[in-house]
């Protein structure tokens, strides 16, 4: 009787084993989902910062110290887009307050007296004339000599961040407008149109003739530089920010879709829905940043 108590015993506990050996504890199951969400944040930061380091190696390695311009002329003499890469259009600009000026009008027996020299980037409210700050709605003539050893040949600009109306002479060629430029409300509109410009000079050097006008956007005024270079390498630099900008949105807004899944299939872990909104908001900033992507589809 004893043996035949021992033997059913056995069994039972045999059947147990087969029965429940392919299911593993709950705890179990929850640290092993830790641990592949803990290895997809650690990925997804080291690839960022992966990309982060290589376009600022990037960029320091094609980029010497950059040339500013000084009153209202930058020297580029010795400067090689294909080797020392694009320049930033920096510096001291000439400043025509409340004007809006062709290069047609800048004669050789014309004067036309200038506000001043002004620090481009910057934004009108932080320009003193008079003794008086400038207000952010107005408009306003900017212009720049550029120098070169000789022609430049498949050269362009890059514009991106001329939110407000403008409108970009190569001397007395029109090579670029965005929006209306005007004196007044009713004869402006804004337009945010970032675009790269192949320009063809005549001469080793040109000048630069740039109006802006602005009414009604926040920040008046040149707030962001002009990029001058190498056609193929502005347009091939351009590809690599806005694949980088890409990899971001698509990473975050795999993770929360991800989480957004977690919530679907657990309704009582809000923590999973509110970490998928915050990875959706993420994900469209990026697009509103850098390259400024989102732009493109609007």
């Amino acid at each position: 009787m004893y043996q035949f108590r021992l033997f059913n015993l056995q069994l039972m506990n045999s059947e147990k084993q087969g029965l429940f050996s392919g299911v593993k504890p709950i705890h179990s199951v929850s640290k092993n989902k830790f641990f592949i969400f803990k290895f997809v944040v650690v990925a997804f930061t080291l690839l960022s910062l992966l990309i982060f380091l290589t376009g600022c190696m990037h960029e320091d390695s094609a980029n010497k110290k950059q040339p500013r311009a000084e009153g209202g002329i930058l020297d580029l003499a010795g400067w090689n887009f294909q080797t020392d890469g694009s320049v930033q259009l920096k510096g001291q600009w000439e400043f025509y307050w409340a004007k809006l000026l062709e290069p047609r009008q800048f004669g050789k027996d014309l004067y036309i007296p200038k506000t001043g020299m002004v620090v481009v980037p910057s934004l009108w409210r932080n320009t003193v004339v008079n003794g008086a700050r400038l207000p952010d709605e107005g408009y306003a003539t900017y212009r720049l000599l550029v120098k070169m050893e000789r022609i430049p040949q498949n050269a362009a600009l890059n514009l991106k961040f001329f939110i407000s109306s403008c409108k970009v002479w190569i001397d007395d060629k029109k090579v670029y407008e965005s929006g209306s430029v005007g004196d007044a409300y009713k004869n402006h509109k804004g337009k945010f149109d970032p675009q790269v410009i192949p320009i063809t000079p005549d001469k080793n050097q040109f000048y630069i003739t740039l109006q802006i006008s602005n009414f009604g956007y926040a920040n008046g005024g040149f707030i962001t530089g002009i990029e001058l270079g190498d056609t193929l390498m502005i347009v091939n630099q351009k590809n690599v920010r806005s694949f980088g900008d890409m990899f971001l949105f698509g990473s975050i807004m795999i993770m929360g879709l991800y989480h957004l899944t977690l919530f679907i299939l657990r309704r009582k872990e809000y923590y999973t829905l509110y970490f998928s909104i915050l990875c959706f908001l993420i994900s469209i900033r990026t697009l509103l940043m850098g390259e400024m992507l989102l732009y493109n589809f609007v």
